[in-house]
């Protein structure tokens, strides 16, 4: 999916959703990646939390949230936006909710963001206990 087709969608729902099943065929590029942020900054200003996001995508069809490269790509977009506290609350509500089972680079941004929300004791002892 290039930042063009995500530009013209209609919905934010519908671009975001399209945007993870795109994510698992194929990466995407800087430009998609810096507009699917902006998407994903209206739709956690719209719905608040990401429950609500994910119940949201769920009510359009969209069956991207179990794949675990789309779980990732949700987490990628939460880091890159700045977004840290939807970050780790995407990375709970993945593993409570989706069976998400987070790899290296999952860990690595649940460290990064809890390091940037202040919350360094965490972040080290997930470190120790790896």
């Amino acid at each position: 999916m290039n930042s063009e087709t995500l530009s013209r969608c209609p919905s934010d729902l519908i671009a975001f959703s399209l945007f993870l099943w795109s994510a698992q065929r194929r990466r995407h590029d800087t430009i998609a990646f810096d507009r699917i942020v902006t998407v994903l900054r209206r739709l956690t200003h719209r719905y608040d939390t990401v429950p609500a996001i994910l119940s949201h995508l769920e009510t359009i069809g969209c069956a991207s949230l179990t794949n675990p490269v789309s779980q990732l790509v949700l987490l990628r977009i939460y880091s890159r936006a700045g977004m840290y506290a939807m970050l780790l609350e995407a990375y709970h509500h993945l593993q409570a909710s989706y069976a998400f089972v987070p790899d290296t680079f999952a860990r690595n941004l649940l460290m990064d963001a809890l390091f940037r929300v202040g919350h360094s004791h965490l972040a080290l002892t997930l470190t120790l206990s790896l």
